[in-house]
């Protein structure tokens, strides 16, 4: 051979190079007249056969022989072929262990090299199958070949992972399909694709094999499929609507139906519509890509077939068509005076009303009123109150009043919720709001409330702190407002059930210091500086009465009556001294002082002196007080007590 210089393999001055897997037309004799005729070359054995003894026989040697053909014979070929016979036996493989392979599958198989090939020999003849349209398939040694019925060609697949996977799904009677189309394999990431009945199974070793199914794959295609940012598929497709699918890729997820093609559905967007039941929720199919909002916090929007998601660091909610998003999209949406959705809407209110939390407030729409904003303190007490079952929907927007130091009012359809620095709090329709707002609400002598009603008092009254007190209400009296004390003092002497409700508004006393009386319809309240002390009607506050109450000689209270005592007594302090009760000694002032302190240490009522029978007197240097046991006497030069 010339140095540098080099024939091809197949080809040389004396030999030719019969590759496998193909058709050759070889000659019978050296001398190119005698003619040829096609032999399959089957595998490289044969190959190398020809190779050195590049003729066949012709038919006068293979009738010869070990004999003399004609002119045109040849017999390297045939003495090869007869020796190896006589010494080795037949070079055919029995029928009983190599089933037949023909038409379509035969010209896939012998493409793939036959027996010597990709999948070696056939393990079973080919068996019809009549599923998805059906069609045959013959099991080999190394993969399985498929020529269903809709095809004029045979497709073949090795064993491995991308068969196992389709095997897992059913093979040809699955979700798949019949292939319909060569596998391409040597992708991206070690991947592989083949087109199916069905659509296209994508492999890669590390997400397996899915379908991704027809009219998805097309465009997944155009999207350039896995050499996209999307890579893979990671999931079966999820079924929908309208032919169309929901699948997660390695770099997304991506829902496709023939009216919306494929739209890309990503983070909390994503949780929030496939918690709602996805492509088979109410929202349907995304029709847009996600659109950035930058207003009030800034966020997401994303619009699908039957409502929009909207997604910001407060989450992602979403709202199906109908008047409430309407109502939301028309306020300006995200970037307007509600701003982003804070919570999911809960559209089971009565009167098929809906509530949902955003940003600026909650929007409470009902179909008779539309949809209107209310702060969330507001939400809070209208819940708290009873919600749309009891004070409705909001009837006009929040009004703002500066006096008493300023706040907001929320009128609804079936009451009102005042909001200020102290909070919010309701009141429904009726006499108790009706008085509040005659006394000038928020404006007038109560100010703003500053804690809930409760209307749970005996004689269906109720009652609720403001500003400037406290308002009682029952059916027989109406409303009027007591200070704090008064109303501190009135719970703890039982309130409704004991002292009843105002029976008239709160007088002014100024003598002994001063202080307010409060009378109710079975008792009075005083309040003074010493505090406010009560007293149901009775002979005890008849008696304190009679003496002149709190502009006498007792003065205003200065504690509780303690009642209960023996023979039905009862003791309270006054600024005087301590008034002592029982049903035989009527009410006697104990005066403050010496003779006070000497009752008390020996026990008081409960003492062998018991009750006092008489005022204190003052005599000759000596100032006395009888009592059922006995009389303490102090003598007022030297100060000495003593019982007589």
């Amino acid at each position: 051979m010339q140095r540098g210089r080099c024939r091809p393999i197949w080809k040389g001055r004396y030999f030719t190079w019969y590759a496998p897997g193909k058709t050759w037309n070889i000659q019978y004799h050296p001398n190119k007249a005698c003619g040829t005729a096609p032999v399959y070359v089957a595998n490289k054995a044969t190959s190398a056969l020809y190779y050195y003894t590049p003729y066949q026989p012709n038919a006068a040697a293979l009738r010869a022989g070990y004999g003399t053909g004609d002119s045109c014979s040849s017999y390297g070929n045939r003495n090869f072929y007869n020796y190896f016979t006589d010494w080795f036996g037949s070079t055919q493989v029995p029928a009983s262990t190599s089933p037949a392979v023909t038409g379509a599958i035969a010209t896939e198989w012998q493409r793939n090299g036959g027996e010597s090939g990709s999948y070696g020999l056939p393990t079973a003849t080919a068996v019809y199958v009549a599923a998805n349209g059906g069609g045959y398939v013959q099991q080999f040694k190394a993969g399985v070949i498929w020529k269903p019925s809709s095809a004029t060609r045979a497709y073949s697949m090795g064993l491995g992972p991308y068969l196992t996977n389709y095997r897992a799904a059913g093979a040809e009677s699955g979700a798949w399909g019949w292939p319909i189309g060569e596998a391409e394999c040597r992708l991206r990431d070690g991947g592989c694709k083949m087109p199916f009945q069905n659509g296209t199974g994508f492999y890669s070793p590390e997400v397996a094999s899915n379908l991704v199914p027809r009219g998805f794959d097309e465009l997944y295609e155009l999207l350039g499929s896995e050499r996209s940012r999307f890579g893979y598929p990671k999931t079966v497709a999820v079924a929908g609507p309208s032919q169309g699918y929901v699948q997660d890729f390695q770099g997304g997820t991506i829902a496709y139906s023939p009216a919306t093609r494929l739209v890309e559905v990503s983070g909390d967007t994503l949780a929030t519509w496939r918690a709602a039941g996805g492509v088979n929720s109410r929202y349907g199919y995304p029709m847009t890509a996600m659109k950035s909002v930058l207003a009030n916090g800034g966020g997401f929007v994303q619009e699908f077939t039957a409502g929009t998601v909207w997604s910001s660091s407060a989450g992602a909610f979403a709202m199906g068509f109908g008047p409430y998003r309407t109502n939301y999209v028309a306020s300006g949406g995200a970037a307007g005076r509600w701003g982003w959705p804070t919570g999911d809407a809960d559209c089971t209110l009565a009167g098929r009303g809906c509530s949902m939390s955003f940003q600026k407030g909650v929007a409470l729409y009902s179909p008779s009123t539309g949809s209107d904003l209310v702060s969330a303190e507001v939400a809070k007490a209208w819940t708290a109150f009873g919600g749309a079952g009891v004070l409705g929907y909001p009837a006009k927007a929040q009004s703002s009043v500066s006096a008493n130091g300023g706040g907001f009012v929320q009128e609804f359809t079936a009451g009102t919720v005042w909001s200020s620095s102290a909070g919010a709090f309701a009141m429904g329709f009726g006499p108790y709001r009706t008085n509040y707002v005659a006394s000038g609400g928020a404006a007038g002598r109560w100010g703003w409330p500053t804690g809930d009603a409760d209307c749970t008092l005996a004689g269906r009254g109720c009652s609720m702190s403001f500003q400037k007190g406290v308002a009682l209400y029952s059916p027989s009296t109406g409303s009027d407002l007591v200070s704090a004390e008064v109303a501190k003092a009135w719970t703890a002497f039982g309130g409704a059930g004991v002292l009843g409700y105002p029976a008239k508004a709160q007088s002014s006393v100024s003598a002994n210091g001063g202080g307010f009386v409060q009378e109710f319809t079975a008792g009075t309240v005083w309040s003074s500086s010493a505090g406010a002390f009560a007293m149901g009607f009775g002979p005890y506050r008849t008696n304190y009465v009679a003496s002149g109450g709190a502009a006498g000689r007792w003065g205003w209270p200065a504690g509780e009556a303690t009642c209960r005592l023996a023979n039905g007594g009862c003791t309270m302090a006054f600024q005087t001294g301590v008034v002592a009760y029982s049903s035989g000694t009527a009410s006697h002032l104990i005066p403050s002082g010496a003779i006070l302190i000497e009752w008390m240490k020996r026990g008081g009522t409960s003492s062998t002196l018991g009750y006092p029978i008489a005022e204190a007197v003052t005599s000759n240097g000596l100032r006395s007080q009888r009592f059922e046991g006995g009389q303490i006497v102090l003598n007022t030069v030297t100060g000495t007590v003593t019982i007589r």
